[in-house]
């Protein structure tokens, strides 16, 4: 529609005539008994205007139309041509660069007292620098405000860099305002000398939601808070950033604020610079993961007088929420966050629930609450011998890194005895938390497992790794990494993470449990080695129970997966694949497998001795490295159902044969069988409360100097079928 424009004001332009074209008209308000306030968007040439219709001189928030933006010039006249005063939405539909039909050098878009509120359509879409361009995008001015994002189901709305900028994305002058919502980021800018690689606050900074990452800078690689700034974040992720003082962050000496709050996260390679005399303030509880910042002090003062680094509304919020931060480490000290909020050193370990520091980890489990948590601060060597853990009985205590990684080693010289014993009664957490928590026995000679855990529970979450403890000094060593024992069938370990790698031993290189029940949900068990000619299992459960599910994996060690004596062994879900001596072996116990995959394994998938094997559901054993897939040759009972499938071969002792015990849904075949002789005709397969006798030709046969076929009996009968 054509629209012709008498000489008039609009938005501080004096046309004296204009062809305009009409992109969109909204009902902007309606008042009782008077007619209706309407604007219409429209265009003229490039440059957009906001036209009341009524004759009102108010201004109301307009949205370009989506696609309008197709150019860095385009959007530079939707931002000028925006009503002062006002708010107007400005929908990016298409990718484009900083300079694409626009002047060179491009200068930055300068938003002054306006609202700009800059979003994605439907779809993902950026704006990217090119390298010409060395100034700012935006340039916030007094009254200015620019929101990245609207917070919306829609697509995210990029900032991209080039590798040689002269300046960060935002430039907020005092008086101005930017804020960045979940479906904004800030990507990839790379600029060395300048101050801010992202964003660069005079003014204020509200940062709800969205990314900071990958962008670089002197000073202030994702955020450089000038003085008199403000910058507060409530949300989001500022990440992979680099400068030489604050990658993450850098607040100047006369900087207003910088508070975080709620799950606001500023990842551990991404510290926060803080100038002298500057501090992070905690507005409200923090949520996200742990820790919430690495700080880097300008001075690592300690009293007196104290660098204080932490600030918050009252003084309990400040103790709960110091110990959310960590310190990056100087001079070979270890520092923290005390509950104070000061910078703090002396300390290996630290309880929450006093934040009390220790140089003891024995100390510290000593003076522990009941149910309490140990932050590690730095790595902790075992030197004396004589120096083991032990978390006392009754207490419920989680273990977990204060900063990206630490480590609990064994020093000084053989033997050892356990690095940790849980004593009767305890629970014992292991947890990296948001990093990495390593107990490594460094390969030095012990007489017992690492951890050994006698009627209590341990649990092993993502990030623990628990590995180079070579259990060898008796006759017949058990367990390398772990060793559980049980005076009654309860639960003595639930592993959902971590992994246990590089362990020797006899029996149980990886885990040894003696009458107790073991779950292992996830992680990883690779890796480990038995010292004797048997591979006794890197897994060995000499009686109680074990349970593998989730993704768990037992992996590549060089030993037997899985050694079940006695009791019971339920796989449902999770790998055993790739061990130097079979993949589970089952002395005069249960195997119950429902889900998983046992695969790749030298000698034997599953080797039944004295004990039963039911496959049901989805159990797959697939093709192994050597060796059938099941060894059926001295076992009770070997039964089939449901979806089971053997790929790689059941070979049968004398006597023994498959019992098939419901419905078989594989179609043929569901197993082919190696029969301890061809000679005189044995029972492969016998149906045990089942009626259909078709499930005999849904097996085959390995031949032997000819075809041979499962009958409809049952039995092995030449020929094919």
């Amino acid at each position: 529609m054509e629209l012709d424009v008498p000489e008039r004001l609009i938005h501080g332009k004096t046309p004296r005539s204009a062809n305009m074209f009409i992109l969109d008209m909204k009902i902007l308000k309606r008042f009782p008994g008077r007619a209706l306030v309407l604007l219409l968007l429209v265009q003229g040439s490039c440059e957009l205007y906001n036209l009341p219709l009524n004759g009102r001189t108010e201004f109301f928030p307009a949205q370009v139309a989506q696609g309008g933006i197709t150019n860095f010039q385009q959007l530079r006249n939707a931002v000028l041509a925006a009503p002062s005063g006002g708010t107007t939405v400005i929908t990016i539909e298409t990718t484009f660069n900083t300079l694409s039909d626009a002047p060179y050098p491009a200068p930055p878009i300068e938003i002054e007292n306006k609202t700009i509120i800059l979003a994605a359509g439907r779809t993902d879409q950026s704006i990217n620098r090119e390298r010409s361009l060395i100034d700012p995008f935006f340039l916030v001015k007094a009254g200015g405000e620019l929101v990245l994002g609207k917070n919306e189901n829609a697509g995210k709305l990029s900032l991209r860099g080039s590798p040689s900028a002269g300046a960060g994305f935002v430039t907020v002058e005092a008086g101005g305002t930017l804020t960045l919502n979940k479906d904004a980021a800030l990507l990839d800018n790379k600029s060395n000398a300048a101050a801010g690689g992202g964003v660069k606050i005079s003014g204020t900074f509200i940062m709800n939601g969205g990314d900071i990452r990958g962008n670089q800078a002197g000073s202030g690689g994702g955020v450089y808070i000038a003085p008199g700034g403000s910058f507060k974040m409530s949300g989001g992720t500022i990440s992979g950033n680099r400068a030489a003082r604050g990658p993450g962050v850098y607040m100047d000496s006369n900087a207003s604020e910088f508070s975080m709050a709620d799950s606001a996260l500023i990842a551990p390679d991404n510290d926060v610079y803080l100038r002298s005399g500057s501090r992070v303030t905690v507005d409200r509880k923090l949520t996200g993961t742990f820790p919430a910042a690495v700080l880097t002090p300008e001075m690592y003062d300690v009293p007196p007088p104290a660098t204080c680094l932490i600030a918050a509304a009252s003084a309990p919020d400040l103790a709960s929420e110091a110990p959310k931060f960590a310190v990056t480490q100087s001079g070979g000290k270890t520092y923290s966050v005390n509950s104070g909020g000061y910078l703090s050193t002396g300390g290996t370990v630290r309880l929450a629930s006093s934040n009390a520091e220790y140089d003891s980890l024995q100390t510290a489990l000593n003076n522990a609450a009941q149910e309490d948590t140990v932050y590690i601060l730095a790595d902790i060597i075992m030197a004396d011998a004589s120096e083991t853990v032990d978390v006392p009985g009754g207490k419920n205590i989680t273990i977990v890194p204060f900063g990206p990684e630490k480590k609990i080693v064994r020093g000084g010289t053989s033997p050892f005895d356990s690095l940790i014993r849980v004593k009767p009664g305890a629970v014992l957490k292991l947890s990296g938390g948001q990093g990495n928590l390593i107990l490594d026995g460094a390969g030095k000679t012990a007489g017992e497992a690492l951890i050994s855990v006698q009627d209590a529970l341990l649990k092993i979450e993502n990030g623990v790794t628990i590995k180079n403890n070579i259990n060898t000094l008796s006759g017949n060593p058990l367990g390398g990494g772990i060793s559980l024992f049980s005076s009654s069938n309860m639960l003595v370990l639930a592993m959902s993470g971590g992994t246990i790698t590089g362990n020797k031993a006899s029996s149980g290189s990886g885990i040894y449990a003696d009458n107790g029940t073991v779950n292992i949900t996830g992680g990883i068990i690779e890796a480990n080695e038995s010292n004797n000619p048997f591979g006794d299992g890197s897994i060995w459960i000499d009686s109680g129970e074990l349970t593998l599910g989730g993704q768990a994996e037992i992996r590549g060690n060089k030993t037997k997966g899985v050694y079940i004596n006695t009791g019971k062994f339920t796989m449902t879900g999770g790998f055993i694949k790739s061990n130097d001596n079979g993949g589970v072996y089952v002395g005069k116990a249960e195997f119950l497998m429902t889900q998983g995959e046992i695969s790749a394994n030298k000698t034997n998938g599953v080797f039944i001795d004295s004990g039963t094997f039911t496959m049901g559901g989805d159990a797959h054993i697939g093709v192994q490295s050597s060796g059938n897939g099941v060894n059926f040759s001295g076992g009770a009972v070997f039964s089939m159902k449901e979806n089971a499938l053997v790929e790689s071969g059941v070979k049968l002792g004398g006597g023994k044969y498959i019992t098939v015990t419901g419905p078989l849904i594989r179609p043929y075949p569901a197993a082919v069988i190696t029969p301890a002789d061809y000679f005189t005709n044995p029972v492969l397969v016998v149906l045990d409360k089942v009626s259909d006798t078709n499930i005999f030709a849904k097996f085959g046969v390995t031949p032997n100097n000819g075809d041979y076929h499962v009958d409809s009996g049952g039995k092995l009968a030449a020929g094919p079928p």
